[in-house]
């Protein structure tokens, strides 16, 4: 099943959910990206209240299971 288009993630949210799939801190993913940690930390709420996720396994699962290829 597809996200509905107001719980879409965007294409940044989908970038951070793949680097959080490497196993990535945090810290790694904002020097990734080059963004402050602050921001992967917004982006990651973002990412797990769309998805309806607690953690970062349950959001990769959550994603997969809507279709996201991570």
């Amino acid at each position: 099943p597809k996200v509905p288009p107001k719980l879409a993630l965007s294409a940044r949210e989908v970038e951070i959910l793949g680097l959080l799939a490497k196993a990535l801190s945090f810290k790694s993913i904002a020097r990734t990206l080059n963004v402050s940690l602050g921001t992967v930390k917004w982006h990651v709420r973002n990412v797990y209240a769309k998805l309806g996720a607690v953690s970062r396994e349950d959001a990769l699962i959550k994603a997969r299971d809507r279709g996201l290829r991570l």
